[in-house]
């Protein structure tokens, strides 16, 4: 059997690629990109792992905080609770932003207000399965004409199967029934 032609490497890459894009969670591509903003930032305070450690945990709070606030919205204090919170963590990582590009707030602003917009996407998307993949239509089914079956039976017990698919199997099938059948008539 031929194996089916793949697609080139390149268009495999880039299809999966445009894939992970359009469905895939993007989040940690931002918190990369923002850890090194915050090892920046704090080179000259903090060694670098602790640096990054702490631009990580920074964003994924961030993160975190404003999927909670979308996702209990049902009680007047805790929701002001955790709005709060999840807009005081979009202060904090846009001020380590607005840091790292020298307080210009059109270059600083997008990072943070892009990992709040997901976390509300996904959350707001996931109750009603707008990010979910569509399944792949099935081809309607051909009727392929009915292939003809044998039948076995055994004339002791009128043990009976009719579903081999050629005479072969339903004699080595009634052999096999044979020698187990507990029938004293000889066939």
């Amino acid at each position: 059997m031929i194996a089916p032609e793949q697609p080139p490497l390149l268009a495999r890459t880039w299809r999966t690629a445009v894939e992970w894009f359009e469905h895939g969670d993007l989040v940690p591509l931002l918190v990369v990109v923002s850890a090194a903003h915050y090892a920046n930032i704090l080179a000259g305070k903090d060694p670098l792992i602790v640096a990054i450690a702490i631009g990580i945990l920074v964003d994924i709070s961030h993160y975190r905080t404003v999927r909670a606030a979308v996702r209990y919205q049902n009680r007047n204090w805790q929701m002001i609770a955790r709005w709060s919170v999840a807009l005081a963590m979009t202060a904090v990582a846009l001020t380590y932003h607005l840091r790292y590009y020298d307080n210009d707030i059109w270059l600083a602003a997008p990072l943070p207000f892009l990992i709040a917009t997901l976390a509300w996407l996904s959350k707001v998307d996931a109750g009603v399965g707008a990010r979910q993949k569509q399944a792949p239509v099935a081809p309607a089914k051909v009727e392929q004409p009915a292939a003809e079956t044998f039948t076995a039976t055994c004339e002791r017990c009128n043990w009976s199967h009719n579903h081999y698919k050629s005479q072969r199997a339903a004699s080595n099938a009634l052999n096999a029934h044979r020698r187990g059948c507990k029938e004293t008539v000889p066939c």
